[in-house]
Parts: C-alpha cells; sequence; structure tokens
C-alpha cells in the first residue's frame, strides 16, 4: 500500500512539474521595465533637475490621450489634462530622488503607447498600459545625456484584479512611468 501511494502522488506531481517547466522561460520574457540605450553619466545623477518636460505622441497615443483628456472628472491629479498630469508626476518624481541640482534639464518623452481598457476590458486581460522613448538633454547647450524605453504594464483580469485595479487608473500608469525616470536620473544607492 506504501508503496502504491507514492507511485500515485509521483505521478500526480508529473504534471505540475511539466507545467512549471513550460511557464519558466515564459516569465523570462517578460518586458524589462526600462531598456538603456545610453545611461546618464554618473556626474548628472543628483546634480541636475527637470526644467520641463516635452511630450511627442504618435498618432494612437494622441487619440489615446484626447480621450482620457475627454473623461476628466474629479479633483487634484484625476482632474488635470494628460500633458500637465505628466509634466507634474515628472518633475515629482524626480525631486522626490534628490534632483535638485543646479543644471537643467529637458525630457522629452516619444509616446507611442497610451492604452487604459474599461472595466469590462480589463477584467477579461486587456492591460494598461504606458510606454515611450525617454530623450534627456541639458537644457542650455541641448547636449543629449540619456535615452531609454519605459514601459509600463498592469494587468488586472478577473474580479479580483479589477478590484485591486481600482480607480485612477491613468495617474497611477504616470506616477509609476515617472518613477522609472527618475530613477533612471537619481544617484545610485551605494
Amino acid at each position: 500500500m506504501g508503496l502504491s501511494f507514492s507511485r500515485s502522488v509521483r505521478r500526480r506531481g508529473r504534471p505540475l512539474a511539466v507545467l512549471l517547466a513550460l511557464a519558466l522561460p515564459l516569465l523570462s520574457c517578460a518586458v524589462p521595465p526600462v531598456e538603456t540605450m545610453e545611461a546618464a553619466p554618473e556626474a548628472l545623477r543628483g546634480a541636475a533637475y527637470v526644467d520641463s518636460v516635452e511630450l511627442a505622441l504618435n498618432a494612437a497615443a494622441r487619440v489615446a490621450v484626447a480621450a482620457s483628456d475627454r473623461k476628466l472628472h474629479g479633483e487634484g491629479d484625476s482632474a488635470l489634462p494628460f500633458a500637465r498630469l505628466f509634466d507634474k508626476a515628472v518633475k515629482e518624481a524626480t525631486r522626490a530622488r534628490g534632483l535638485d541640482g543646479a543644471r537643467p534639464l529637458i525630457v522629452t518623452v516619444e509616446m507611442d503607447g497610451l492604452r487604459i481598457p474599461d472595466a469590462a476590458m480589463a477584467a477579461l486581460g486587456r492591460s494598461d498600459r504606458l510606454a515611450g522613448q525617454i530623450r534627456v538633454a541639458d537644457a542650455r547647450t541641448g547636449d543629449r545625456l540619456a535615452l531609454f524605453y519605459v514601459t509600463v504594464d498592469k494587468q488586472h483580469s478577473g474580479l479580483i484584479g479589477l478590484a485591486m485595479r481600482g480607480g485612477g487608473v491613468r495617474e497611477k500608469l504616470v506616477r509609476d512611468f515617472a518613477a522609472h525616470i527618475a530613477d533612471q536620473l537619481a544617484a545610485r544607492s551605494k
């Protein structure tokens, strides 16, 4: 009896092991939130501040931002147009990470993806997404100092995921995106 019991446990464990073996490579295929093409120089880190934030939108992002702005309601950040919300979030995130030095920076975001599905589509697995290339330049000279790509993807499928998603989706996406920008420019912790 002990022998047959252990065999049945081993057989039942095989499908689980096979599923885990198949799933692990998929986890490694996830898109990293930041892809760096040109890292910010160490001398810049912590010695500068964001003077201005410029948004360049492709056609799809322009439509998504306009749709987002039409749905404005409430108070505070939820009442801000997307461009002002974005500017505010980037400046706040970078100041919070110690970027309050003397060198002014221009952060240009070439946004190619903004997706905020309605609740039904989010429950079915459609993710919230904000993505774009960030170019950081010296405001005085125009010299490019850093170039990287940021992707924020948030999936909230099912009823529990939808409840966790909550409200203020646009604002949360923008704050997460801004935090990645600040991480690329802030002084590295030692």
